[in-house]
C-alpha cells in the first residue's frame, strides 16, 4: 500500500475519532480499505482494465468540472462514465446492453454505511441492434448526474434519525456536517456493465458482466490528509 493511501486512511480514522467526541456510537464499521480511492494525482480520473476471453475492456470515470478536493456528499455533481475496447479478438462484436450505477455513503456508522444516495440505469431501446456498439474506435459514454439532497438520502436520513423508522422524531437536519459527525468519510461509486459478446464462430451473443467500485473521499477527509502529510514532512525535516 502506498504511503499516500496509508496517510489518507490514517486521516479518515483521525477525523472520525474527532467527530465522535461529540457523541457515543455503540457499533463502528471499520474504514473500508478494499475499494480503490480516487486521488488528486490521477487527475480526478480513474481507469480500470478488464480481460474478457481475449478482449481487453477499459472503463473510465472522471469528475468533469467538479474538483476532487471539493467533494461533498450533499453537493449535486456529475460523474462522466465511459467503457471502451482497448483490444479485441478479430471478428468479435461487443455491445453494451445495460449500465447500472449507484452512489452510496461510506460511513463507520452501520446505520448509514451503504445508504444509497442516487442511481442511474441505461439500456438500449432501439430495434436495429441489441445494444450500444463499442470497439477500439467507438466507446460508450454517459453522465451520471448525482442529486445532493435526493429523495433516497433524505428518506434514509429520516430513518437513521427517527429511531429506526419513525421519521417524526428527527433531531438533526441533514447537512454535510451532520453526515461527517455521524462517521461519513466518502462516497462509493458502484457501476455494473452488462456486455453482449459474440466471438468468431458464435451464432448468438452471450452476456458478460463487469463491476467497478470507487471510493471518493469527502473534502474534509482530503484536507485532513493534507494536514497530516504536512505535519509528517515537518517532523521529518526537524529530525534531519
Amino acid at each position: 500500500m502506498c504511503s499516500k493511501l496509508k496517510s489518507l486512511i490514517i486521516c479518515i480514522t483521525l477525523s472520525l475519532l474527532t467527530f465522535a467526541l461529540s457523541g457515543c456510537t455503540p457499533e463502528v464499521v471499520p474504514v473500508d480499505v478494499t475499494v480503490p480511492v480516487m486521488k488528486k494525482l490521477s487527475g480526478d480520473k480513474m481507469t480500470f482494465t478488464h480481460e474478457l476471453n481475449g478482449n481487453t475492456i477499459t472503463t473510465s470515470y472522471d469528475l468533469g468540472g467538479y474538483k476532487l478536493e471539493n467533494w461533498r456528499i450533499t453537493d449535486s455533481k456529475s460523474i462522466n462514465i465511459s467503457v471502451g475496447v482497448k483490444k479485441k479478438n478479430t471478428g468479435s462484436e461487443i455491445l453494451v446492453e445495460h449500465v447500472h450505477a449507484d452512489v452510496s455513503i461510506k460511513s463507520t456508522d452501520p446505520q448509514l454505511n451503504g445508504l444509497t444516495q442516487d442511481t442511474m440505469d441505461n439500456s438500449y431501446h432501439g430495434t436495429s441492434q441489441d445494444g450500444f456498439f463499442i470497439n477500439e474506435k467507438y466507446s460508450y459514454a454517459n453522465i451520471f448526474a448525482i442529486e445532493g439532497f435526493s429523495k433516497d438520502i433524505i428518506d434514509g436520513w429520516m430513518f437513521y434519525q427517527g429511531d429506526y423508522g419513525n421519521g417524526q422524531m428527527l433531531t438533526k437536519r441533514l447537512t454535510e456536517n451532520t453526515l461527517l459527525e455521524s462517521g461519513t468519510y466518502g462516497s462509493q461509486i458502484t457501476v455494473v456493465y452488462n456486455l453482449l459478446v459474440k466471438n468468431p464462430g458464435d451464432d448468438k451473443y452471450h452476456i458478460e458482466s463487469l463491476e467497478d467500485r470507487i471510493l471518493i473521499p469527502t473534502a474534509a477527509v482530503i484536507q485532513a490528509s493534507k494536514e497530516q502529510e504536512a505535519s509528517e514532512h515537518a517532523k521529518t525535516k526537524t529530525q534531519n
